[in-house]
């Protein structure tokens, strides 16, 4: 019997990667809205990061951190349409196979379908294809849900040590940090 009857989260799973790649890459090239091109001034390359921060903080309301991240792709990858908008998928692909890792090994299928509803969330799938922060919070959300499932799961089980909580701890500490 095939493993698409016996495992249906990885049909599931396939199939929302699919719907996931496919919007993503079908969308990175349709323009750039206002609020995207400021977020993109605010991580040009032509100006110092002195007199970016200044701008930013006369009147921007999220933090700072992402604009880093931005400029610091715009360095890696110039400042293209389609290579701007790939920052946040692939943040979010990052946090996935974090978020894989640090998810406990006897959960799997709940860790298929968490992220089969995360990758084919209509919210995520607008707005990791927008040069914005959401598309960062979106994915260290997930990743910061998956600490929490581990959390969760390593305290029920009464045998293990603070030390296997720590790390889950400590990415979550680390995600909410960014």
């Amino acid at each position: 019997m095939s493993i698409i009857f016996r495992r249906p989260e990885f049909s599931i799973f396939v199939l929302s990667a699919a719907v996931f790649l496919h919007t993503i890459f079908t969308n990175l090239d349709h323009g750039l809205w206002v609020d995207e091109i400021m977020a993109a001034k605010f991580a040009d390359l032509n100006w110092s990061v002195t007199d970016s921060f200044k701008w930013w903080a006369s009147f921007e309301n999220h933090p700072y951190t992402y604009y880093l991240l931005l400029r610091s792709w715009f360095h890696l990858t110039g400042m293209g349409e389609i290579s701007v908008k790939l920052l946040n998928p692939l943040i979010f692909i990052l946090c996935a196979l974090l978020s894989y890792r640090i998810w406990p090994k006897n959960r799997i299928r709940e860790f298929l379908y968490f992220l089969s509803l995360n990758m084919t969330s209509v919210w995520a799938l607008f707005y990791l294809v927008e040069l914005r922060v959401y598309g960062l919070m979106l994915a260290v959300s997930m990743f910061a849900a998956s600490c929490l499932f581990a959390i969760h799961c390593i305290s029920e089980n009464r045998n293990n040590t603070t030390q296997e909580l720590s790390r889950p701890f400590n990415y979550l500490t680390g995600s909410v940090i960014i």
